[in-house]
């Protein structure tokens, strides 16, 4: 027997976001406090004025430079998408309606997140990127199972969530140790 796709929706979901619990806390040891939804993490610009960063600083050490990216900007659009995928796991068990544009979010934050600039670190840049591509997809694939209530894409979602979440673990902690001098 099958189940309706409403209910391999709000599981996938939930999986997708239990395979990235960690997103929501790219920072270094404190905790991001939100301050409402869509909120970037404590101390990083909020949207409206973080828009127009380049994310680029262009003096000082490697050091200087992956520290002014993150806490200049950085750090925040990571919590955005955080945001994004905790508003997907709970709409997913209170709302599955508003799923497909809580995708959308997400979609919306990656672009942004790309745009900011890369970090000024190859290794962190690397891994940064292949977290902003399988969010991406993921993205896609949460908002087209969505519409056409195919649970494949969805399942397909789960999987690039999960991939993304070693991948940002992996920058994260190459980015703290470039700030922290280790």
């Amino acid at each position: 027997m099958r189940a309706p796709a409403g209910v391999l929706l709000t599981l996938a979901a939930a999986v997708l976001l239990c395979g990235c619990n960690g997103v929501s806390k790219p920072g270094p040891p404190t905790s991001p406090t939100p301050v409402g939804s869509h909120s970037p993490n404590a101390g990083a610009t909020p949207r409206s004025t973080a828009t127009g960063s380049t994310g680029r600083p262009t003096t000082g050490s490697v050091r200087q430079q992956v520290s002014a990216w993150w806490y200049g900007g950085g750090e925040g659009r990571l919590g955005w998408i955080g945001t994004d995928l905790g508003d997907v796991n709970n709409d997913a068990n209170t709302d599955p309606a508003k799923v497909g544009s809580d995708c959308t979010s997400l979609s919306t934050d990656v672009s942004a997140a790309r745009s900011y600039g890369p970090v000024p670190d190859a290794q962190a840049q690397h891994h940064l990127s292949a977290v902003l591509d399988a969010y991406q997809q993921a993205a896609t694939d949460c908002r087209t199972g969505v519409a056409t209530k195919n649970p494949a894409l969805i399942t397909k979602a789960v999987t690039d969530g999960n991939a993304a979440s070693t991948e940002l673990d992996a920058a994260t902690a190459r980015i703290m140790r470039v700030i922290n001098g280790a």
